[in-house]
């Protein structure tokens, strides 16, 4: 005899109300578990295990870009888990590890050009100015339908609200 369910129906995490209980499917271990149907801010359905739900403060579709659905302080783990948890397409997951990681290493960088220090500060301009190059070149169009710019804002929107000096993209 299986454990209860937790009735997670109508319940709000993340940026995703869960709307109902759907048939537990088997993962890729063979393990049961119990799956649920849920509706981000955005509009968008997405299916979500009990694990999923109850292990992520920051959850949504991952697919419509609103500043809702994208949580602040999400860092590359937490995109990299995504594509792992919620799989595409091996190209699709590809790209968006590409463009995840590329948004992880402007936010670094943006730190470091706050920096007192001389030569982490110019070093983080310098990779500033590559990766605004890459955020706005048609190999970031072929990979992502996110706009550029609304990411880079978004990015330094986050930087500027967890530091004491203020940050310009």
């Amino acid at each position: 005899m299986g454990r209860k369910r937790l009735d997670l129906t109508g319940k709000k995490i993340g940026s995703v109300k869960v709307e109902k209980s759907l048939d537990s499917r088997k993962d890729d271990k063979g393990k049961c578990v119990a799956m649920w149907l849920c509706r981000c801010s955005c509009g968008n359905t997405v299916e979500f295990t009990s694990h999923q739900l109850s292990h992520n403060k920051h959850i949504s579709c991952g697919r419509c870009g609103d500043a809702e659905c994208i949580q602040p302080g999400e860092d590359r783990f937490d995109g990299i888990q995504y594509i792992h948890n919620n799989p595409v397409s091996p190209y699709e997951d590809l790209a968006t590890a590409i463009v995840v990681l590329a948004a992880d290493d402007y936010r670094q960088a943006l730190r470091g050009a706050t920096s007192t220090d001389d030569f982490t500060r110019e070093t983080s301009e310098k990779e500033l100015k590559k990766l605004k190059k890459f955020f706005s070149s048609e190999w970031f169009k072929t990979l992502s339908s996110f706009p550029a710019n609304k990411l880079l804002n978004m990015v330094s929107d986050e930087v500027a609200a967890t530091s004491m000096e203020p940050v310009g993209a």
